[in-house]
């Protein structure tokens, strides 16, 4: 029996993705030049603006972001979110290593018993060794998936707190509820105080 691992799956549409792109990009090379210069030039004209939109830009912190995890924070000046950050990517990599290296020796024993060989012996002995691999194998592309959810969450975040950098929260905006007594029905009672 032939086993196709879902890692070489993906590896192979990969290759076959990056080659039709290259292929793509050297068609469109090789085709007669265009003027497009003035597009070219207002994109980096836009971009630039973006970019250098303030002291502290919001896309410089998206970009930094996406660069190294982490990073859009520090530019932030959020220091105190980078162990989170560090602390969610570095788990769901934890929980891709485990999820896999228990899938890859299932997988094994799984083969072991299946192949019909009586000079390969399975070191485990279950019934369900396939479901066991198939369970494993989830939980693998499940870890995969969160590792892209906090990656991408961070870059939004450090977004986020690329807008709000210059945002004022001032003293005299509050909201405080304080203890009071009400005469007339003679009962204690919370009040809330706005101050603007």
């Amino acid at each position: 029996m032939f086993y196709l691992d879902t890692f070489d799956l993906f590896t192979r549409k990969a290759c076959l993705c990056g080659l039709l792109l290259f292929y793509g990009l050297l068609t469109q090379a090789q085709a007669p030049a265009t003027d497009s210069t003035r597009e070219y030039s207002a994109f980096r004209k836009k971009w630039s603006q973006k970019w250098n939109m303030q002291p502290h830009s919001p896309l410089r912190a998206t970009c930094y972001s996406a660069m190294l995890p982490g990073l859009g924070q520090a530019y932030n000046k959020k220091y105190w979110k980078m162990p989170i950050v560090y602390a969610a990517v570095g788990t769901t990599v934890g929980f891709i290593v485990v999820n896999n290296r228990n899938y890859q020796y299932y997988k094994r024993q799984y083969i072991a018993t299946v192949d019909g060989d009586p000079a390969t012996v399975p070191e485990v002995e279950a019934s369900n060794l396939f479901e066991i691999q198939e369970q494993y194998h989830r939980w693998r592309d499940v870890s995969y998936m969160c590792l892209g959810a906090a990656y991408i969450l961070q870059m939004i975040d450090a977004n986020v707190d690329g807008h709000f950098f210059y945002y004022d929260v001032s003293k005299e905006v509050s909201l405080q509820w304080t203890p009071l007594w009400l005469p007339y029905q003679k009962a204690p009672g919370v009040g809330l105080q706005f101050t603007f």
